[in-house]
């Protein structure tokens, strides 16, 4: 559409094609464009703005080895919106997060591009499953069922505030939304409904089909990565991976002889026992053949410092039925620093026969390790280069401070 403008009286005014005007006066900036329709969906916030993340997105074209992106603020940053997971629709029209501090006032918004966002859900009564914000806690996929899609989230657990003993266990929830129709948008969203009782749960991932859900649960040496039928639904989970599969550290702690310790000294004062006290797996997202997990895992061996890098888990068997074959480390200590971490990997179309299995993924650097690549940055990267197809390393995108990311 093109247009004229014309000065006059010390106003502009914007005269578009077929008659319409749009004035603005004095020292106002003209109006900003809707944004671009974005590829990739991401939390933004800096180290000095951690919990007033904005929300942004990277549109992206891949022409051969040529890439081109262009990043837009889709809404703006807010004091208490969780910068840990994002999760794009299955359908690619909007987008969901979670925003809230803590339970039981956090809450799951949606919004399309260019759009007020809306309450998908929140707990309206006591009775009603809170939400917990923690790292890659929404996965988002059509139904197996056939019949509209489903979104997974963490329940958080609820105790007793004056004996402080847990009433209600942590959980994976599904929200079940009705397909969309021209008369119905936003779509119907039904009551959550319990997936899985499971001890802090994290790492949602999807199977392409959307008929098994892979997902991450407790720490230390009972840390595992299950896969869940979500169609019928099962009672019981397939172990996909457990503690000694990630190769992830383990942190030395002293003894003592408190009751039900998990490192008594048993006389010997100066023992140490060596566990990793939080969730090692921090993300995960399955390929598009259904072949391959990646992941964003604790390999940092200081635990003042527990960098991360990304693994690819490799599955054999048909979907449902899959075992784990092995798991690579994504090394990039060469190009990034000895200490730089890489997080929330999502795979995405790669070559029509999957030759480069294509990732994008976030990256932080800090001056601790001696790099000069302070800050965070938004990558794509082709795990296997057998094909001149394939990108010969990491390609820097435009983005601000990424922190969880989500590529249709």
């Amino acid at each position: 559409m093109k247009a004229a403008t014309i000065a006059a009286s010390g106003c502009a005014l914007f005269i578009l094609a077929g008659g319409a005007e749009i004035a603005w006066g004095r020292g106002k900036p003209p109006p900003s464009p809707p944004p671009a329709s974005p590829d990739i969906v991401y939390m933004s916030s800096s180290s000095y703005a951690l919990n007033k993340p904005a929300i942004r997105g990277v549109a992206v074209t891949i022409t051969g080895d040529t890439i081109t992106s262009t990043d837009q603020q889709l809404l703006k940053g807010l004091d208490g919106r969780n910068r840990g997971s994002i999760v794009w629709s299955p359908d690619g029209l909007r987008y969901a997060w979670v925003e809230g501090r803590d339970p039981p006032t956090a809450k799951i918004m949606w919004a399309k591009p260019g759009k007020t966002p809306s309450v998908l859900y929140e707990p309206k009564v006591a009775s009603d499953p809170h939400v917990w914000g923690g790292s890659d806690t929404l996965a988002w996929s059509n139904a197996c069922s056939g019949a509209g899609s489903v979104l997974v989230f963490t329940r958080a657990s609820k105790s007793d505030p004056v004996t402080e003993l847990e009433t209600e266990p942590a959980a994976i929830m599904g929200i079940d939304i009705d397909p969309a129709t021209p008369n119905l948008d936003p779509p119907a969203v039904h009551s959550p409904r319990l997936i899985r009782q499971v001890y802090y749960p994290n790492g949602f991932a999807f199977s392409p089909t959307g008929c098994y859900l892979v997902f991450n649960s407790g720490y230390g040496q009972n840390e595992k990565v299950s896969m869940v039928s979500m169609w019928p639904l099962s009672p019981t989970a397939t172990t996909l991976m457990t503690w000694n599969d990630f190769s992830a550290p383990r942190y030395p702690y002293a003894c003592d002889n408190e009751p039900l310790s998990a490192c008594p000294c048993n006389g010997n004062d100066a023992k140490l026992c060596y566990d990793y006290p939080y969730p090692a797996v921090h993300s995960i997202d399955w390929s598009g053949d259904g072949r391959r997990l990646a992941m964003s895992v604790t390999v940092g061996q200081d635990p003042n410092y527990p960098w991360t890098d990304l693994k690819v888990a490799y599955l054999d068997g048909s979907e449902g039925s899959q075992s784990l074959s092995k798991v690579e480390r994504i090394n990039f200590d060469a190009i990034f620093g000895s200490a730089s971490s890489e997080h929330s990997p999502q795979w995405g179309s790669g070559t029509a026969n999957n030759e480069c299995e294509r990732l994008a993924f976030s990256q932080s650097a800090g001056a601790s390790d001696g790099s000069t690549m302070n800050g965070r940055r938004l990558y794509l990267y082709d795990h296997v280069t057998i094909t001149t197809a394939c990108f010969s390393g990491p390609r820097e995108i435009a983005a601000r401070e990424p922190r969880a990311i989500d590529w249709k």
